[in-house]
């Protein structure tokens, strides 16, 4: 089923965005923590954030529903859904703190250190999620 191939190639999609993001994210944290003098992109942050995460929300959906019209089930991934469910309030809550940074502007040390910890553990969930998205293709669609 070609509509199958929608959701990895959505999310691997995201998860460069993702990526690109993270890494703006780890030059803030440079600039903020170990007081390094590096360039940091604040718009392009804020905008490949809001995508990437808007884009790992809308594959998840994309991926449930692609399972139920091509496999007439959900859930049978193991880990790979488990994670899913995880990525959600991280996710949630990683857009509601990058929200409050980009909207109320102002010198802080412990939301943007919150924002970080929790899209770090995001981004190594999201990676985890690669992984067990690969495992998937090879046993199911190749």
């Amino acid at each position: 089923m070609p509509s199958m191939w929608i959701h990895p190639a959505l999310q691997l999609f995201a998860t460069i965005a993702g990526g690109y993001v993270f890494y703006l994210g780890i030059r803030r944290f440079m600039m903020l923590h170990m007081k390094k003098k590096v360039p940091f992109n604040w718009k392009g942050h804020v905008l490949w954030g809001k995508i990437a995460i808007a884009l790992w929300i809308a594959g998840m959906g994309l991926g449930l529903f692609f399972a139920w019209m091509g496999w007439g089930v959900m859930l049978i991934t193991g880990w790979h859904y488990i994670a899913g469910f995880i990525i959600i309030p991280l996710a949630a809550a990683g857009f509601a703190t990058g929200y409050v940074l980009d909207k109320y502007k102002k010198k802080r040390a412990v939301l943007p250190l919150a924002h970080g910890i929790n899209n770090l553990v995001l981004m190594l969930l999201i990676l985890f999620q690669l992984y067990t998205g690969v495992l998937i293709i090879r046993d199911y669609l190749l």
